[in-house]
């Protein structure tokens, strides 16, 4: 994927959403990756591309697992199933929910140390 402002923009909702979940209240977490989902769908749509995809796998699974903090378990549970799907057309995988977890875990630190 070239770099165009819609790859800058996703980046930007991606990186704000992952600091919300790592340093807000749940809501604000929730609303953070929600605007980022919101925001890679219409990405995706208008340009098919894998690259959202795969974001967009990571987006529910951070929806997933604050869903799952804010004891929230079938709302975790659907956003779990989001994320699985986004990830099988993004990579072709099939994911569990911890793989998807750890995952997740390892791209915050990879960011941390950016």
């Amino acid at each position: 994927m070239e770099f165009t402002a819609a790859a800058s923009a996703s980046q930007l909702t991606s990186q704000f959403a992952a600091q919300q979940f790592r340093h807000a209240d749940t809501d604000h977490a929730r609303s953070a990756v929600l605007s980022e989902i919101n925001v890679l769908e219409q990405f995706e749509l208008a340009t098919n591309e894998m690259t959202y995809r795969g974001q967009l796998g990571y987006a529910y699974a951070r929806l997933g697992t604050i869903e799952e903090s804010a004891k929230h378990p079938d709302a975790a549970r659907q956003a779990f199933l989001q994320a699985r799907s986004w990830f099988k057309r993004g990579f072709g995988h099939d994911l569990t929910d911890d793989q998807m977890k750890e995952a997740l875990k390892r791209m915050d630190r990879v960011f941390d140390q950016l």
